[in-house]
């Protein structure tokens, strides 16, 4: 993913609109903050961010996607593994 400084982005959660549409319901305003950001950051757009989130697979979680753990009731899984890459772990 090409990398944008998170300093750069607000947290709002307006300035993620399809972020928030797709996956906000699964998160509270703290999660969203940490998540929207990180992942634009990385992605590069909440466009990019929201593509991700709803089509890579995630190896470490048997291939399902983001959206399919927050789907199966595992949005903390999510952040667990965001912040475990954020830090340095392997995907």
């Amino acid at each position: 993913m090409e990398q944008t400084n998170k300093t750069e982005l607000e947290s709002n959660e307006s300035n993620f609109p399809n972020m928030a549409q797709c996956c906000g319901k699964f998160f509270d305003e703290n999660e969203k903050s940490y998540l929207f950001l990180t992942l634009v950051a990385w992605a590069g757009s909440d466009i990019k961010a929201t593509a991700w989130f709803k089509s890579e697979t995630i190896s470490a979680f048997g291939g399902k996607t983001a959206l399919e753990l927050c789907k199966n009731n595992q949005p903390d899984a999510v952040i667990k593994y965001i912040r475990h890459i954020e830090q340095g772990g392997f995907a």
